[in-house]
């Protein structure tokens, strides 16, 4: 269901209502002049009811986020940081956000890495996520498998767990990669900042590009 929280700030300490976010939304601010600084909070997950700064805008901005919980947001001017005039703030979302695939084509936002998935699985090599909030942290991944054979990825924080989650599973032995067909394309979401290894029966070439959308 489509939802929205507006407000006209023409004083310090003004926010919107709260509004619940899943997945992607998008935040407009207009009308920043005098020094005005534009706080966007969610609720902290440490406690569940103090807000914590997410991002900051001291220029007008049309941007979009991502939640992976249902959290509430607000956006508004703290105390001290309100310059002058009228300043529009909004935070949106539309009926056809998710919060499991983005509404839009996928988009690079990184350097596309390569790795060669072997039968002894190589040492994971990191693909980083630049986040459009400090609170976002999951991206998206595009994985091409370049190669005839099905390649079973590992990923995890570190190169050793990456390098250590690429194991073919078996009859009876359930294993935590992800496999990935032969000349497949795949979108996939993980956390920022992953490393990546994979497992395959003969060598091939893997390609990871960073980015967002599908």
């Amino acid at each position: 269901m489509a939802q929205e929280v507006l407000a006209s700030i023409t004083a310090q300490n003004t926010f919107t209502d709260a509004i619940v976010l899943q997945g992607y939304f998008s935040v407009s601010v207009t009308g920043i002049a005098g020094g005005t600084v534009v706080t966007i909070q969610r609720v902290t997950g440490v406690d569940g009811a103090n807000y914590t700064d997410v991002d900051t805008f001291n220029v007008d901005t049309e941007s979009y986020g991502y939640e992976p919980e249902a959290v509430q947001y607000r956006i508004g001017v703290k105390t001290g940081q309100f310059g002058s005039g009228t300043c529009k703030v909004r935070i949106g979302q539309g009926d056809s956000v998710s919060s499991s695939s983005s509404p839009i084509a996928f988009n690079p936002l990184g350097d596309t890495i390569t790795f060669t998935a072997a039968a002894s699985a190589p040492t994971g090599v990191q693909a980083p996520v630049y986040a459009k909030f400090s609170g976002e942290n999951a991206g998206q991944y595009c994985l091409v498998n370049t190669g005839n054979q099905t390649v079973f990825i590992g990923t995890g924080s570190t190169a050793a767990l990456a390098q250590a989650a690429a194991v073919a599973p078996t009859s009876g032995n359930p294993a935590s990669s992800i496999p990935l067909p032969p000349n497949a394309v795949y979108v996939l979401n993980f956390n920022k900042e992953s490393y990546f290894s994979g497992v395959c029966s003969v060598d091939t070439e893997i390609f990871v590009t960073p980015g967002q959308g599908l």
